[in-house]
Parts: structure tokens; sequence; C-alpha cells
């Protein structure tokens, strides 16, 4: 997936579920995505792997619910 569709989908969801915004860090060698209380580290990468793009959809299921992005 590509990194632009993958943060799209991550800030689409936040807005959808209680209107909140996701931040981006970009300070070291990876970008790390914030939402409340969740730091998520994102390769730089143009595409990311389908098994990054999982752990990363994962790590947001405590947010947004038990495999929120096959609902999309």
């Amino acid at each position: 997936m590509k990194r632009r569709d993958l943060i799209h989908k991550l800030i689409r969801a936040a807005k959808l579920i209680d209107g909140s915004a996701i931040g981006i860090d970009t300070r070291g060698k990876h970008d790390k995505l914030l939402y409340k209380d969740l730091r998520v580290p994102i390769p730089r990468h143009h595409e990311i792997s389908v098994g990054t793009t999982r752990a990363i959809f994962q790590a947001f299921e405590g947010h947004f619910g038990k495999d929120w992005w096959r609902n999309d």
C-alpha cells in the first residue's frame, strides 16, 4: 500500500470515529503517527509492505475496533 493512502485511511477513520485528528511526528528515522495515547512508527518508503501495513492497522484496533480497515 502506498504510504499516503495508509495515512489518509487512518485520518478518515479517526474523523469518523470521534472527530479527532492524527498527528505525524517527523523526527528520527521513522515518522510516528500520534493518536490520543498511541504512538505508531511508520517507515518513510513510498510503498509499505502488506505485513507492515497490517501491523500498523492492528495497532489502531484498540481505538477503531477489530478489523476496522476491512469495513472500508
